[in-house]
């Protein structure tokens, strides 16, 4: 059950891995960091599951992360981190470019953006993502929320200079 759980809900590590990838492959840094943050939104049209169901109430899901959950994310994290450190070349510009395409997904870890919907533009970034979210959470089969993911992945490894 939790292999099948980390497998559906690689997320963390297919955006970061597609981020390190763009940012390594893009000739202008800047440009290829932007388009990395952007990267996030698309790759969530694709079918997955979420370690936090979305649309969500924040502060009610946040009192049900489990220590599963926790430990999911963990492993997740770590998996993208340690695959982009030794298969990438330039490894700042690649961790960069991974945690700025992950940044969007930061709020299922910390519960920080509700906080700070005051703001137009978080505000407008968390209309953004539950859309996108709802999207891709349609009823897909088992077998489409796996495969979706590991060719995100396989792709990005693919696509990183070594």
């Amino acid at each position: 059950y939790i292999l099948s759980d980390i497998i559906k809900k690689m997320i963390f590590t297919a955006h970061l891995l597609t981020g390190a990838a763009m940012a390594a492959r893009t000739q202008n840094h800047l440009l290829g960091l932007f388009f990395t943050f952007l990267s996030h939104y698309v790759l969530d049209m694709l079918p997955h599951k979420e370690y936090i169901s979305f649309p969500v109430n924040p502060l009610k899901e946040k009192l049900k992360f489990s220590f599963t959950k926790i430990i999911l994310i963990t492993v997740d994290i770590t998996a993208g981190v340690a695959l982009l450190y030794f298969l990438s070349e330039n490894k700042l510009l690649a961790l960069t470019g991974g945690l700025l395409a992950a940044l969007p997904d930061a709020d299922n870890i910390t519960g920080i953006f509700p906080k700070l919907q005051r703001i137009k533009l978080i505000k407008m970034h968390y209309q953004l993502h539950d859309r996108l979210h709802f999207l891709s959470v349609k009823k897909n089969p088992f077998f489409w929320k796996i495969f979706s993911q590991i060719m995100v992945i396989i792709i990005a490894i693919f696509f990183l200079p070594r």
